[in-house]
C-alpha cells in the first residue's frame, strides 16, 4: 500500500508540474507576446511615405450646352493619388502614458478639363446677359487645385501596456491644426476673347479630437492596429473671387469675404507592424479622413447675379481623404 500511494503521490506531483507549466506558457503568451523593444526606450521617432488621394460629395454644373454639360466632378475624378510624408516623435512618460508629435505633408492635387462647342456653352447665369464672354462660347476649361496639411499634438493613455498584453487599449486626446487651400478657375472662350471665373479660399482649421487605439499582438513580433479620431474645430474661412468679361477687360466682380464655421472631423486608420529588432520597426497602413463644413473653391460659384447673393459665402463643402502609407519607427 505505502507503494501505491507514493506512486499515487509522484504522479500528483508531475501533473501539477505539467498544469502549472502549461499555465504559465500560456500567461506569458497572453502577457508578453510582444514586448516592444522599441518602446522600452524613452523616445520613438517615425517617418512615413503617404500616397493620397482626396474626393468631395458634390457636384456643381459650371458649363452647359445642347446635349452635354461640364461639371466640378469631372475635373475632380482627375485627381490623382498624390505623394507626401509624415513624421512624427513619441515621448514614453512610463508604460501608461505617451505624447506624441507629428505633421504631414500631401502634395497639391490638380486636375482640369474642357469642353468645345460650336458656340453654343453657357456659364448658367440666371442673366444670361450679364457676362457676355460667358454666353454662347466656343470653348470652356475648368481647372481645380487643392492643397492639404496636418499637423497635431496627442496625449495616449494606455489602459494596458502596448505590446505587452495580448490586446492593448490606448485612449487619445489630442490639439490640431488643418490649413486647406484651393484655387479654383473657370476660363470661357468667345472667338478671340478669353474671360475667367476665379475663386480661392483659405480654411484654417483650429481644434481638438479624441479618440482611440486598438493593439493586438499574435506573435513576438506582429501587431495589427485600429485607430479612430473624431473632432471638432474652429474655422476662419477666406474667399477671393473674380469675374470678367470681354477678355477680362472688365470686372463684373470682384470681392473678398471672411467668416467662420465650425468644421467637424472623423477618421480611422489600419495598420500592420513588424519588430525588426531592439530599436526598428517597419509598417504599413491605409487610412481614411472625413472633413464637414469646409470652404471649398467650386462651392463658391454660382449662378445667381444678384450683388446681396453673388458675395455669399458657402462654408457647407465635405471631402474625403484616403490612400495608403508605409513607414519605420526608431527607438532611443
Amino acid at each position: 500500500m505505502p507503494a501505491i500511494f507514493h506512486g499515487v503521490g509522484q504522479m500528483q506531483h508531475r501533473t501539477s508540474l505539467f498544469l502549472g507549466s502549461a499555465i504559465l506558457l500560456l500567461t506569458s503568451s497572453l502577457m508578453a507576446v510582444n514586448e516592444d523593444m522599441s518602446f522600452n526606450q524613452r523616445f520613438t521617432a517615425y517617418a512615413d511615405y503617404v500616397a493620397l488621394n482626396r474626393d468631395h460629395l458634390n457636384n456643381k454644373k459650371v458649363v452647359s450646352s445642347p446635349g452635354k454639360n461640364l461639371g466640378t466632378k469631372k475635373t475632380l475624378d482627375r485627381f490623382k493619388f498624390e505623394s507626401g510624408y509624415r513624421v512624427g516623435l513619441f515621448y514614453h512618460t512610463s508604460s501608461f502614458n505617451s505624447f506624441e508629435a507629428s505633421f504631414m505633408h500631401v502634395n497639391e492635387w490638380e486636375g482640369s478639363s474642357h469642353i468645345k462647342g460650336m458656340a453654343n456653352l453657357s456659364f448658367p447665369f440666371s442673366n444670361p446677359s450679364f457676362a457676355q464672354d460667358f454666353f454662347q462660347a466656343n470653348y470652356a476649361r475648368e481647372e481645380y487645385k487643392s492643397q492639404f496639411n496636418t499637423a497635431e499634438v496627442n496625449w495616449w493613455y494606455h489602459f494596458t501596456p502596448r505590446r505587452v498584453n495580448y490586446f492593448s487599449f490606448s485612449s487619445i486626446l489630442g490639439i490640431r491644426y488643418i490649413p486647406l487651400d484651393e484655387e479654383f478657375h473657370l476660363t470661357f472662350k468667345k472667338n478671340t476673347y478669353r474671360s475667367s471665373y476665379d475663386v480661392e479660399t483659405k480654411n484654417r482649421l483650429y481644434g481638438g479630437h479624441i479618440g482611440g487605439n486598438l493593439q493586438w499582438n499574435p506573435t513576438d513580433a506582429l501587431s495589427w492596429e485600429i485607430t479612430g479620431k473624431a473632432g471638432a474645430f474652429y474655422n476662419p474661412v477666406e474667399n477671393h473671387l473674380f469675374v470678367g468679361d470681354l477678355n477680362n477687360t472688365v470686372t463684373l466682380v470682384r470681392f473678398q469675404r471672411e467668416g467662420s464655421t465650425t468644421t467637424f472631423l472623423g477618421e480611422a486608420a489600419l495598420l500592420l507592424s513588424y519588430q525588426l529588432g531592439r530599436y526598428v520597426n517597419v509598417h504599413l497602413g491605409y487610412q481614411i479622413l472625413y472633413l464637414a463644413n469646409l470652404a471649398l473653391a467650386p462651392e463658391q460659384v454660382t449662378s445667381r447675379t444678384e450683388p446681396t447673393l453673388r458675395s455669399r459665402l458657402n462654408k457647407e463643402g465635405t471631402i474625403m481623404i484616403q490612400g495608403a502609407f508605409a513607414g519605420i519607427n526608431f527607438g532611443f
